[in-house]
């Protein structure tokens, strides 16, 4: 039998989520409450194959509970909140704590169809759990999901003249896509869009947060920000952490990158000044992926391949033309 343990900040929600999560007989419900370590010892006690968790709390910290549930006791986790609040940062610390998704839900429509998106969401959770001894396995939804081709490339200092020699040699875009971390101030981003568009044959834009990973598309990072991608593949835009010298910063982009096994590809670090995307780098490297740092006759200043280089990160050191060439044949 599957279980459901629905966390609500009031019974009448709860009863609500209940009614329009499925009908399915197999299905049986718990309410955890509403103080936290009420609602912890509840779902180690009753085991759940999955967690429906309010973002509708008033008082009680979701993100911290989200990551203390699944360090606990690992299953998967669906927030819901209502659809009118403001509630971006709130969902984005929630899904950074390690939940698995999240709906907004039209709480003051009479329109049952509305939730039907929702009711399939939890269907389809639901169906993906396996039990085995009667004990939960986690959900594993990078296993689950269609792989993705990727190229990713860090660059800073010389970058925008670099991306553009690999843009104007790439084919069309269809299974693959590319994402680029430039280091660059927001103000100047947009321009930079337009110059390398000028230059491709692919739709070239902003990743913008909240938005899906598409294929067939390069993404720029938006600058005074950190680019990652959840588990389900959107991008998101964080501050964390501030103490990084660079906003976006590749590293950050990178180390994310490495620990979502729906993304396969090839990570390149062109010309920049300094050390960042090094330590991502390696991360990728170590994950399987195939990595290339720009050699430095070819670079306007040797500081990220080099330390690239120095610390075992890259596969292979190429000169700029070489690594448009390979870019090419990898999305062709």
């Amino acid at each position: 039998m599957k279980s459901i343990a629905i966390i609500a900040p009031n019974i009448g929600e709860y009863k609500f989520i209940r009614e329009i999560s499925g009908s399915a007989k197999d299905i049986k419900f718990f309410w955890a409450g509403y103080e936290y370590n009420e609602i912890l010892e509840g779902i180690v006690s009753t085991k759940p194959d999955l967690l429906l968790i309010s973002l509708n709390f008033s008082l009680l910290d979701v993100p911290k509970l989200v990551k203390d549930i699944v360090t606990a006791y690992k299953c998967p986790v669906l927030l819901y909140i209502d659809d009118k609040k403001n509630s971006d940062g709130l969902i984005f610390d929630a899904l950074n704590a390690g939940a698995t998704d999240y709906i907004k839900l039209p709480f003051n429509s009479g329109e049952s169809g509305l939730f039907d998106e929702f009711t399939k969401k939890v269907g389809k959770v639901l169906s993906l759990v396996k039990l085995s001894d009667n004990n939960n396995e986690m959900l594993k939804f990078a296993e689950s999901a269609e792989k993705h081709n990727l190229v990713i490339i860090g660059s800073s200092t010389g970058g925008p003249a670099a991306l553009m020699e690999i843009i104007k040699k790439l084919p069309k875009l269809n299974e693959s896509s590319i994402v680029i971390i430039q280091h660059i101030e927001s103000d100047y981003i947009e321009a930079l869009v337009e110059w390398l568009s000028y230059h491709s044959i692919n739709l070239v834009e902003v990743a913008q947060n909240n938005h899906k990973l598409e294929k067939g598309k390069i993404f720029l990072a938006n600058g005074g920000e950190h680019l990652i991608v959840d588990k389900q593949g959107y991008f998101r835009y964080t501050k964390d952490p501030e103490e990084y010298p660079y906003k976006p910063s590749i590293n950050r982009f990178f180390e994310c990158i490495a620990e979502l096994p729906m993304f396969f590809g090839t990570a390149v670090i062109l010309t920049g000044m300094g050390r960042d995307g090094a330590i991502g780098l390696l991360k990728l490297k170590e994950s399987k992926w195939k990595t290339i740092a720009q050699d430095e006759k070819s670079s306007v200043v040797y500081g990220m391949p080099k330390a690239a280089k120095e610390n075992g990160a890259a596969d292979k050191i190429l000169e700029l033309n070489e690594i448009a060439d390979k870019i090419a044949k990898i999305v062709y």
